[in-house]
């Protein structure tokens, strides 16, 4: 084969853009997207925490509350309390809890989370063992609370931060379409490439690019599990970094 400047520019051309439309790809599988629909949101949707009584006074209102029942040994009831534009929680905790560490997931009057307020709590009888009060954004509507430990014990919390299943669903599609789209552009590339350099006419047979269409899938199933792993496993390393 005679190699021409054409044919070299068309070659590198093919190459580069094969090679860009892969870093996309990875950029977008192992970074946009994730971002995008495996930002874990917290689910309003838990064993809810109930509010037994209103309260109004001069400077401004609250609501008492009691926790979810696998709390109430540790958390008898808890206060949110709004003054002017600013939101505060109290809990009062059983005489026995002399420490705790907590988290207050904040929601909005939509059913957002908006927040989530971790608390490390030191407790004393004098003060009736009623914690400091605590700040939440303005905008929060009523708040879902978790305890993570008593007394310096961990307990079996509630799984609080979820993933979305229509956002999961979304994502391995996109990712197990992108793959199957990549893995076809870059086998017609490559079938170019073996055309223009040594003259194949017929890079692969239907069963080849059969065997490629569900390898491609299998692959990018395999990888979008991969990734919401990652990432899932991720984010209980960043609580427990917060938790620290």
């Amino acid at each position: 084969m005679l190699w021409s400047f054409e044919t070299f520019a068309t070659l590198m051309a093919q190459i580069t853009v094969a090679i860009c439309s892969g870093i996309l790809y990875v950029f977008l599988t192992a970074k946009f997207l994730p971002l995008w629909l495996l930002k874990p949101r917290a689910d309003s949707s838990l064993d809810g925490d109930r509010g037994i009584k209103r309260l109004v006074f001069d400077c401004g209102r609250a609501v008492v509350y009691e926790p979810s029942v696998s709390y109430r040994k540790y958390v008898k009831q808890y206060i949110l309390s709004a003054v002017g534009k600013e939101k505060y929680i109290q809990c009062k905790f059983a005489g026995s809890v002399r420490c705790a560490e907590y988290d207050v997931v904040a929601f909005d009057s939509n059913d957002r989370p908006i927040e989530r307020v971790c608390v490390q709590e030191h407790l004393f009888e004098e003060n009736g063992n009623i914690s400091r009060a605590a700040t939440l954004p303005r905008e929060t509507a009523y708040v879902k609370l978790v305890v993570r430990s008593v007394n310096g014990v961990l307990l079996d919390s509630e799984t609080v931060f979820v993933l979305s299943g229509s956002r999961v669903l979304f994502f391995t599609l996109s990712v197990t379409a992108g793959m199957v789209l990549e893995m076809m552009y870059l086998r017609s590339v490559l079938a170019y490439c073996a055309e223009l350099l040594f003259g194949y006419s017929h890079f692969a047979t239907r069963y080849d690019d059969l065997f490629a269409l569900v390898s491609a899938f299998c692959g990018g199933l395999a990888l979008s599990a991969l990734i919401r792993q990652l990432y899932k496993t991720n984010e209980k390393q960043k609580m427990k970094r917060k938790r620290k």
